[in-house]
């Protein structure tokens, strides 16, 4: 253990408040004890290149875990979508008197449609082209 030493510390009344209410919470034993572990990680942080090692390891974990959350959701929501349309291409193919080739025709038309648009296709633009409205 290093050799302690007394010094006058100037701080504001709002940051003592914070080491006030915050230092058990850190499992210190004292409030100096909290302000010497806050200026080596400060310290810690200003001479690293690596400050990632800084960031507190739950705030990690919790972000991965709330983005493989969304994932999870993202992924569920887009197999549902994928059978919807399947089940809807058969339908529709099976109702259908549509040859290959003008299947074929109007595939290319929509992948330009939808490189044009970003994806923005809506059933009224399709309406219109199909009906020639």
């Amino acid at each position: 253990m290093t050799e302690k030493k007394r010094f006058a510390l100037w701080v504001g009344t709002n940051v003592l408040d914070l080491v006030k209410h915050n230092y058990k919470a850190d499992n210190c034993k004292t409030q100096s004890e909290y302000i010497e572990k806050a200026i080596l990680f400060y310290t810690g942080y200003l001479n690293t290149a690596h400050t990632e090692a800084y960031l507190p390891r739950v705030l990690s974990d919790v972000l991965e875990g709330k983005l493989r959350s969304l994932g999870d959701r993202i992924a569920s929501h887009l197999f549902k979508l994928s059978v919807g349309e399947a089940v809807t291409h058969n339908i529709l193919a099976y109702e259908s008197d549509i040859s290959m080739g003008t299947l074929r025709e109007l595939q290319g038309k929509c992948v330009q449609d939808v490189k044009r648009t970003n994806g923005k296709i809506d059933f009224e633009d399709a309406l219109k082209f199909q009906k020639d409205l």
